[in-house]
């Protein structure tokens, strides 16, 4: 892995992250918008249409970008793993494969990510610091926000009501909330790993150049 190439890797990353921020923030906006015009009984007109149809379009938009970005973090999960292996004198136990197929595993997705990403945090990070506080902090929120979002939609309502609709649409804008937060704590853990290893990188293609 080349300073160059993971360099682009990295901001394509951090570039889909603002942007499922973003769509977060608009569908709580939108959420709450149309929580208060229906609750002040402004269900007809132009303005509850467009508030409607921006959280129908942004919902659709939502699910594609997120999609997009863990395919798109995976791969740097990988990238990243496999480039700090490949420095001469950095050992690691976990492979880049073993990185990211944990995810996928029951039970092991509840801790594995997070020695994985310690991991990298710390060889990445060796002769800069060795607290990891951020990979502590962005662990707690997945695990935080993946049982918070379980348990408030285990018995969702059907929303055939205004009170039952109303009641789905502060559930989910409470969910919105909480993985913007998780995603602001990921994006600077991101950075701070990014900039690390591009610094490794970089000292690696001059050693090369050198030699």
């Amino acid at each position: 892995m080349n300073k160059a190439s993971y360099t682009k890797l990295s901001r394509r990353l951090l570039g889909l992250m603002y942007t499922l921020l973003g769509l977060f923030i608009v569908m709580i906006m939108t959420g709450t918008i149309e929580y208060i015009l229906i609750s002040n009984a402004i269900i007809e007109g132009i303005l509850f249409t467009v508030v409607e149809g921006i959280m129908m379009c942004t919902s659709v938009l939502m699910y594609l970008v997120l999609v997009i970005t863990f395919v798109w973090y995976l791969l740097w999960v990988f990238n990243t793993s496999q480039g700090l292996r490949a420095l001469n004198d950095e050992r690691m136990f976990y492979g880049a494969g073993s990185a990211i197929s944990w995810y996928f595993i029951p039970l092991m997705n509840l801790y594995k990510p997070y020695l994985v990403m310690k991991e990298i945090w710390l060889v990445s990070h060796r002769h800069i610091s060795s607290d990891y506080k951020w990979v502590k902090c962005w662990w707690a929120m997945c695990i935080a926000s993946s049982f918070v979002s379980y348990f408030l939609t285990l018995d969702l309502p059907n929303g055939d009501t205004w009170a039952e609709y109303l009641q789905l649409l502060k559930i989910y804008s409470f969910i919105f909330f909480i993985y913007s937060i998780l995603l602001v704590v990921s994006i600077m853990m991101i950075k701070k790993i990014a900039v690390a290893c591009i610094l490794k990188f970089g000292e690696q293609s001059m050693e090369v150049e050198v030699q």
